[in-house]
């Protein structure tokens, strides 16, 4: 498969997407992930979020409690996050925050799995540690990639091994990576089955349709009023280069962006291939813990 085809594929279609601003915000966590945010900044984010209709309000553990009961019986769900940014938190303190979170009135919980731990080749940890959030959690999980720090073919083990440990979505990014969130990670993901939530550097309308049209089904942004208020402009247009991460890695490691100046030279994504030997890796994987 050739990447700019399959970028332009994807551009096509997101021009023909139709959402009204009330179908994109459905889709939209609107997202507060700052340290330095204050009680005011939590505020007007929940105000915001049920003004333009918002699936969700994505906060740090230390705020969901003051989100869920400002926002009330609104339907705005609170996401938190946990292990957030690095995903370097021991599984059972991973699991212990998710369980603090949804007592303090989250209904999803965003975890940054450990990143470390998948490059290193360790793949029963990871599925170990979702694992264990998902089932202490209760809640649609949505596991965190970091996808800027990731080879293609750990994007897709990542997604495999997320699936098969019962997370409803995987994520792009926490938002602190070297990259946001690409049509081409995006894609990637969704080949894995697992819904899909973009995030990282969405700012405005026509990237979050071109995302949705590689598949994701939920944006988290902190622009999302941006996003939605810019449904019906003029289309914002990219060259399909552009929109390839090799074009977006100046700040990922150098592995990845050698390998990124090695997938441009040839625009050229075996994709079928590489789902082929991570199905193989993963079902070993679950073979062996069940």
């Amino acid at each position: 498969m050739r990447i700019y085809d399959l970028i332009q594929e994807i551009e096509q279609k997101a021009r023909g997407l139709n959402l009204t601003k009330q179908q994109l915000a459905k889709m939209i966590d609107l997202t507060l992930l700052r340290p330095e945010a204050r009680r005011a900044d939590y505020e007007a984010l929940c105000n915001s979020a049920v003004k333009h209709g918002f699936v969700a309000v994505c906060v740090f553990p230390h705020w969901v409690e003051f989100c869920y009961r400002r926002l009330g019986r609104t339907g705005v769900r609170v996401a938190s996050v946990v292990g957030f940014p690095f995903g370097s938190s021991l599984t059972k303190i991973k699991a212990k925050e998710a369980v603090y979170a949804v007592s303090d009135g989250a209904s999803e919980i965003d975890m940054v799995m450990n990143i470390s731990a998948l490059k290193d080749g360790d793949y029963r940890y990871v599925y170990d540690d979702i694992r264990s959030v998902v089932k202490m959690a209760g809640v649609p999980v949505k596991v965190i990639l970091e996808t800027g720090l990731l080879t293609i073919e750990e994007i897709a083990i990542a997604s495999e091994i997320a699936k098969y440990a019962g997370a409803e979505y995987v994520k792009t990014s926490t938002g602190f990576g070297p990259m946001g969130a690409t049509t081409l990670h995006v894609y990637i993901m969704s080949r894995s089955g697992l819904k899909v939530k973009a995030s990282g550097g969405v700012k405005i309308t026509a990237d979050a349709l071109r995302l949705i049209a590689a598949g994701a089904s939920r944006i988290g942004a902190t622009a999302g009023v941006q996003i939605v208020e810019g449904v019906g402009g003029d289309w914002v247009d990219r060259a399909p280069c552009d929109l390839c991460p090799a074009h977006q890695c100046a700040k990922a490691p150098v592995g990845i962006s050698i390998m990124y100046q090695r997938l441009c030279g040839s625009c050229y994504l075996p994709i079928d291939e590489i789902y082929g030997r991570v199905h193989d890796i993963v079902k070993n994987i679950i073979r062996e813990r069940r």
